[in-house]
């Protein structure tokens, strides 16, 4: 088993309860040492001065200090050294306790019980163990030292009389007197005769005769990598025990060139010298190793990866987590550890945010996370997918795959919350879940299949934003004519069942009805606003918009008189508008001028209000007398708009940039008056001809009905459920936004220059259109920002 007590388990185990619990020990083990290296490579590494000052005294001890100290790549070889004995100590802390133990006389029958120290009444000599108990005293002596545990050894060689191996533990220490500086000094420890210990230890460990463990023992003090890959049993054993070598040969060799002994200490031992490699040669080693099963852990995921983590290698981790993933059935803990790994990586600065591995682990993770059903989880991973068109993409995948309500409202918050553009998502959604290709046998009937109810419920997806009820209406079109096409009239209902149901989203007492495309083409040529394509901009792209409905979609968009009357009370109370000009591209027939309840109000949003009110002036001429409402109805206070055309707008087919031209480039706005008997010339450019259909008054009570003309037509924005971004229109509905956008230039121009005006009157409004020129050539008009 992975990760197993290699000295008190045996290696490999089909449990499954087993496997996990290794493998987030493992996983333990990995973060540790992330931590362990990432701490020390960052740490800045601090100037280390020169060990000789002046013939100065230096110890043994501080002389293997000063070698680890300017020396970062040993130096970190030793905290690997230090994260191997500390796992060990996590693996064997149960094992070694217990065999903290006196062991019964050899005199005692074969079953005999080993008995905890606390219960023995006097301490068992160690001459009194028989073979077997003490090779495992020695076996338990090694694990005590694998784990770094020296003075917890020692206190078990006294505890089984045995004081002389205790005091031999004491030999491997560096020598230090502090006395050599002064005398008073109690800080005296090491063995000044250390040179002797290694050769000592060094022929006990090649002693055939010792028991293993006890060659272990000594093979630990002198370096001997045979004896210590004789006893290791799974991967962290044999990278110990090389490294355990390689930096005491590389310190022993140092304390030699640089001793103050007063006597010559003896050569190191060839074994020492032969085992100086550095960090990739020991991988190299452990892989090929013959004990197979070191060699088959050194091919593991996990070590694969705390090796790359080791040597510092980015490419080999993000290839080893990638393969990892991609292998047969990787299970969603280790999808998960990976993930998170590359993620505090990419923190740390390690790999790059858009490395094409890291994409592979992640989306494999998030694929897993869909398919467990862990909807919650996935929208923060998803923060970390360096495109918006693969957040797009899984988020669409996450919420196919959430068939209830609560659970897929709750994704959507947890996704408006990072970021996410759950919109686009949803489309997608509901696109993927259209174009699924039903089964033959559903084809051919024409009940509701489960698939049908599928693509009819996932329009539900588009009804959580207000801003996406024009894709709810595309799509629920895309889906009515492919049932159509296939005769599924059932499913046609069920449509439009669910459209009903869900009716309250696509409307409310302050919201537009969305009727068709001539709203927003009318508020686009008055005050469209395009930061990136300015082009497109409308007469006043500085004007904000405010939008009342009044159009009834029960009677095929057309107004009523309640709608206009509440619309009107709207203007009248909502104070915080602050409305200055009211565009009406609304009309039809009147049967009486200048009267009537609306008449009446009209005049007290402009009078008393101070509100311009400009409106269309209808399509039904150009007879005589075919002024439409509301410039009929009330022509004393409405400024009523026909419409022209002129050879430019029908080359160019931009009404929107000529009219800025004119006003932005040349200075001048200009308005053309209408008359009883046909437009006059225009200031600008060739002269305009009415429309065919232009109004020309009179009103039947002989009021003048048209006060100004404007410009017919234009190209301009469309909502997107029209599945174009533009559409050209023409006629007074055109013409009444192009005076309305000029209008908001002149106010905003008088209100900036703090110059005194009238809203409207009959006389005054009639003034105003007449002087627009010479004012605006008195001062020229600025460009909104």
């Amino acid at each position: 088993m992975l990760g197993a007590c290699s000295f008190c388990e045996p290696v490999g185990s089909s449990d499954p309860s087993k496997l996990v619990h290794a493998s987030f020990i493992q996983e333990q083990k990995t973060w540790s040492l992330l931590s362990l290296l990432f701490s020390f490579r960052q740490k800045e590494q601090e100037p280390v001065e020169d060990l000789r000052k002046d013939g100065q005294y230096i110890s043994d001890r501080e002389i293997a200090e000063h070698f680890l100290a300017s020396h970062p790549e040993i130096e970190e070889q030793h905290l690997l050294l230090r994260w191997l004995e500390s796992n060990a100590k996590d693996d064997y802390q149960g094992f070694y306790k217990n065999m903290k133990v006196y062991f019964s006389a050899t005199a005692e029958p074969p079953d005999h019980k080993r008995i905890p120290l606390s219960q023995k009444d006097k301490p068992q000599l160690m001459h009194s163990l028989d073979p077997a108990d003490f090779e495992q005293f020695t076996r338990t002596l090694f694990v005590l030292i694998r784990c770094g545990l020296i003075e917890e050894a020692k206190d078990m060689c006294l505890d089984v009389g045995d004081p002389v191996r205790a005091v031999n533990l004491e030999g491997w220490k560096y020598h230090h007197d502090g006395r050599y500086r002064d005398e008073n000094s109690t800080d005296i420890e090491g063995n000044p005769m250390r040179d002797f210990f290694i050769e000592l230890c060094l022929a006990a460990s090649k002693e055939r005769a010792m028991p293993l463990y006890e060659r272990a023992v000594n093979a630990s003090f002198c370096g001997n990598l045979d004896v210590l890959l004789e006893v290791s049993k799974t991967w962290e054993d044999a990278l110990w025990s090389y490294l355990k070598t390689a930096i005491l040969s590389r310190i022993e060799m140092e304390v030699r060139n640089l001793s103050c002994s007063l006597r010559p200490l003896l050569p190191l031992p060839p074994e020492l010298r032969e085992t100086r490699l550095d960090l990739k040669n020991i991988f190299l080693a452990i892989e090929s190793s013959p004990a197979h099963d070191i060699s088959v852990e050194a091919k593991h995921f996990m070590r694969q990866l705390q090796k790359s983590m080791i040597l510092n290698d980015p490419d080999v981790l993000l290839d080893t987590l990638r393969a990892a993933v991609h292998g047969a059935s990787p299970s969603i803990q280790l999808l998960r550890f990976a993930t998170h790994t590359l993620l505090c990586l990419k923190a740390l600065g390690q790999i790059q945010f858009n490395d094409q591995r890291l994409i592979d682990v992640l989306e494999a993770y998030v694929k897993a996370l869909i398919e467990e059903g862990k909807f919650m989880m996935v929208p923060w991973y998803l923060t970390h997918l360096p495109s918006v068109e693969l957040r797009s993409h899984w988020l669409a995948l996450l919420l196919q795959h959430t068939s209830d309500p609560k659970i897929r409202e709750e994704c959507i918050n947890l996704a408006k919350e990072e970021g996410l553009d759950i919109q686009e998502a949803s489309v997608m959604a509901v696109q993927s879940i259209r174009v699924k290709v039903s089964k033959p046998e559903e084809l051919a009937s024409r009940a509701v299949t489960e698939s049908d109810k599928e693509k009819v419920e996932s329009l539900n997806l588009l009804l959580y934003e207000d801003s996406q009820r024009a894709d709810a209406l595309r799509e629920g079109n895309a889906l009515t004519r492919g049932f159509l096409l296939v005769q599924k009239m059932q499913a046609v209902r069920l449509l439009l069942q669910q459209c009903m149901s869900n009716w309250k989203y696509f409307s409310s007492s302050y919201h537009m009805l969305r009727l068709g495309s001539h709203g927003t083409h009318v508020a686009t040529i008055a005050a469209g606003h395009f930061p990136n394509e300015p082009e497109k901009d409308g007469i006043a792209p500085g004007a904000q918009i405010v939008s009342v409905t009044i159009g009834d979609g029960r009677l095929g968009s057309m107004e009523t008189g309640a709608a206009i009357v509440r619309a009107m009370l709207r203007v009248m109370e909502h104070y915080k508008y602050k409305v200055d000009v009211i565009n009406m591209s609304y009309g039809e027939h009147t049967h009486f001028a200048h009267s009537g309840r609306i008449g009446e109000l009209v005049k007290d949003v402009v009078y008393k209000e101070g509100v311009l009110w400009v409106s269309s002036a209808g399509n039904h001429g150009p007879a005589l007398g075919t002024v439409g409402a509301p410039p009929d109805l009330c022509t004393s206070a409405i400024i009523g708009v026909g419409a022209f055309v002129f050879p430019e707008m029908m080359v160019a087919g931009r009404i929107g940039e000529l009219v800025k031209d004119v006003v932005y480039k040349e200075g001048v706005l200009w308005v053309s008056s209408a008359g009883n008997h046909g437009p006059a010339l225009g200031t600008v450019g060739a002269p305009p001809d009415l429309c065919t259909s232009a109004i020309i008054g009179p009103t039947f009570d002989g009021a003048r009905g048209v006060t100004i003309c404007a410009p017919g037509g234009a190209i301009a924005s469309v909502p997107n459920f029209m599945l174009k971004g533009s559409q050209l229109m023409n006629g007074t509905s055109m013409a009444a936004p192009h005076a309305a956008g000029v209008f908001c230039l002149l106010i905003s121009a008088m209100k900036q220059n703090n110059y005194p005006y009238s809203r409207c009157s009959d006389a005054s409004s009639r003034l105003l259109c007449r002087d627009m020129k010479v004012l605006v050539l008195r001062k020229r008009v600025p460009k909104p920002e």
